[in-house]
């Protein structure tokens, strides 16, 4: 069962993974096409953006939803028990670690207006929300590579 398994994952991420080399080379090797105005005048773009962005949205909800089912086959399936301690330790860390960098991300956040291709975007909350889950996005991809690095050295296994 655990190789029919493995072997239906490894052919969906194969699947994804040519999908998505396919999507960006449509993006990168049609052309620059599509114009459009904007605050700054008149701008081209990518013709392919939307399905590039559409593919983005799909893959992120397709994270969102593979997550959520697989927290509910894990708990149905007790496999938090086979979880070495020092791993559990760590994502219970790490599932933690979002809200205070949140709020440490809110006050190093800047309420400067910015220039945006349709103007000036000065709504101060907006900007400082921004830069909050910026600084939260990039906080939490570095402990996913220290804990990727960790892992790979062998410090969690059994």
């Amino acid at each position: 069962m655990k190789d029919k398994c493995s072997k239906i994952a490894s052919i969906v991420l194969a699947a994804l993974f040519v999908l998505s080399a396919a999507v960006l080379v449509v993006f990168f090797t049609v052309g620059f096409n599509e114009t459009g105005s904007v605050a700054s005048g008149i701008v081209q773009w990518p013709k392919f953006t939307d399905l590039l962005m559409y593919w983005m949205y799909f893959l992120v909800a397709l994270c969102l939803i593979c997550t959520i089912v697989g927290a509910f086959i894990a708990k149905g399936a007790k496999i938090d028990s086979q979880m070495p301690k020092a791993a559990g330790v760590l994502r219970g860390i790490g599932s933690l670690l979002f809200v205070p960098l949140l709020i440490a991300g809110y006050f190093l956040g800047s309420s400067a207006p910015v220039r945006t291709g349709q103007g000036i975007y000065d709504n101060a909350f907006g900007c400082v929300a921004t830069d909050a889950l910026l600084y939260t996005i990039y906080a939490l991809v570095v402990v996913t590579l220290l804990g990727l690095i960790l892992n790979l050295t062998g410090i969690f296994k059994k």
